[in-house]
């Protein structure tokens, strides 16, 4: 028959605690010995006594049984120990600058994600429009190609009419009704045809190129 399992906690009596400390800590001294035989490692084991009532100064208890060897191996294990932390540690300009770097690039992605999702341009969209619907949409494009050309010959001529113009002529201001224009393009059959008004200015963009 097995032994109970050993419930982890506090030993309350100070008697039955004292015992299980010295058998503990004599069976890790001797497993700390094996470890070091078999594996070839530097160890050592360092044990503070228990404590009673009236004790003054305790010194630790320590494995392998000479103090110099001890001190080496943790002293070695402070050098290591500062040269790892050095290695990790990061100023606040780098730190910052890798923060910005990544936020930057998670940033680029979410919008491009967005721009995919707002503006879902492909063939498989292309396939799925009628011949009115094509035809519509190819007249579409067409009109905003017209209305975007007029627009940059009027703000050609209105910057070369402000160039020439003394500085204290007050020039009048020219400009295309935006809203008037997008309205005469979304009745031109662009509603009917069932397309958003996103894909035409897209569609637009890709087919015009403004120096």
């Amino acid at each position: 028959m097995g032994r109970a399992k050993v419930k982890l906690e506090l030993i309350s009596n100070s008697r039955s605690r004292r015992i299980t400390f010295e058998k503990r800590k004599k069976g890790l001294m001797k497993k700390a010995e094996t470890f070091k035989t078999l594996c070839g490692v530097d160890t050592c084991v360092i044990i503070y006594p228990m404590r009673m009532s009236g004790d003054g100064l305790v010194q630790p208890e320590i494995w392998p049984s000479d103090s110099k060897e001890v001190e080496r191996i943790v002293c070695r294990y402070r050098s290591e120990a500062a040269d790892r932390r050095a290695k990790r540690a990061t100023g606040l300009r780098e730190f910052f600058a890798s923060r910005k770097e990544k936020i930057d690039a998670e940033l680029a992605e979410a919008r491009k994600v967005n721009w995919e999702a707002k503006y879902p341009v492909s063939d498989e969209f292309l396939k799925d429009l009628s011949g009115p619907q094509l035809r519509s949409l190819l007249s579409a494009v067409g009109d905003r190609l017209e209305q975007a050309k007029t627009r940059l010959a009027t703000m050609k001529e209105k910057r070369t009419v402000e160039t020439a113009a003394p500085s204290d002529e007050i020039v009048p201001s020219i400009g295309v009704d935006l809203h008037a224009s997008n309205a005469g393009f979304m009745q031109d059959g662009v509603v009917g045809a069932g397309l958003p008004f996103e894909f035409m200015c897209q569609q637009l963009d890709q087919s015009m190129s403004i120096p």
